[in-house]
């Protein structure tokens, strides 16, 4: 994991930006202006990170987070953000609970992909969101029937309680 070279925070011309394997410098000012679409896969992103990566960005359109960690807390107040892709986020907070908590009103597309062990997510006025395709397995310590049909359950109770009772919920073996 190396740390992205200062020259690389206040690129102006930059559109779409694929970055793996990293992690930034404390107290950088990111200033990426004509960002549409970031995709980070494997970076350290803390939450002082990424507030000034979304304030950095104005109009970051689409965001991918595949294997990052560190961050609990994402708050997305970018009108022109509108997709929100993770797959595999591992939060770390202190006291060994992992969560992490989404405020994204204008957000329209919010996709959680990968394994959900003992990760808790709490999504905070996603009032625009349209579109939250959840592909995603549970890893359960018990091999009985009635754990998995508890499990599948909750995940159930958790969609009909967010998306409301009229949502199409789909499970696939």
């Amino acid at each position: 994991m190396y740390t992205l070279p200062q020259l690389f925070y206040t690129c102006s011309s930059l559109i779409t930006f694929d970055l793996s394997n990293c992690a930034f410098e404390k107290g950088a000012v990111i200033s990426w202006k004509s960002l549409k679409t970031l995709k980070f896969d494997t970076v350290v992103l803390d939450d002082e990170t990424s507030v000034k990566l979304l304030s950095g960005c104005p109009a970051l359109e689409t965001m991918e987070l595949t294997s990052c960690y560190s961050f609990r807390h994402l708050e997305i107040n970018n009108s022109n953000l509108k997709r929100l892709k993770l797959e595999g986020v591992l939060p770390m907070n202190e006291g060994g609970e992992r969560s992490f908590e989404i405020i994204a009103p204008y957000l329209q597309q919010l996709e959680i992909i990968g394994g959900i062990h003992d990760i808790k997510c709490r999504l905070v006025n996603v009032s625009s969101l349209v579109s939250a395709p959840l592909n995603f397995f549970i890893a359960c310590v018990s091999q009985l029937d009635s754990t998995f049909v508890y499990v599948e359950m909750t995940v159930v109770m958790i969609i009909i309680k967010f998306f409301g009772p009229s949502s199409k919920i789909i499970f696939k073996k």
